[in-house]
């Protein structure tokens, strides 16, 4: 999957999810931003497109996972930071048989 000519194949993939990017950033001009979190969507919608095929988060203000899905990018976002803190919490199972 990661072969260096299967992500050659998905540049497109990275060049309109640049410009949305940046589309998303020149509307939230002249506001404060924080470019953390917009760079963490980049990336989360770059990774699902690659990895899924589809576009899963919307372009609206709600950023919704699907036109029926419950989710948004933000909800994404604690379910995956909150697996990093769980993974690399201390499990006495991996030290005691």
């Amino acid at each position: 999957m990661f072969s260096a000519k299967r992500i050659e194949s998905f540049e497109y993939i990275r060049v309109e999810e640049m410009h949305t990017f940046v589309s998303r950033l020149f509307g939230l001009s002249g506001k404060p931003v924080v470019l953390v979190k917009q760079l963490t969507h980049l990336t989360l919608t770059i990774m699902i497109r690659m990895v899924l095929g589809n576009k899963y988060f919307g372009v609206s203000g709600d950023d919704r996972l699907g036109s029926d899905s419950k989710m948004s990018v933000q909800e994404l976002q604690e379910m995956i930071d909150e697996f990093y803190v769980l993974n690399g919490v201390f499990n006495v199972g991996d030290w005691i048989p």
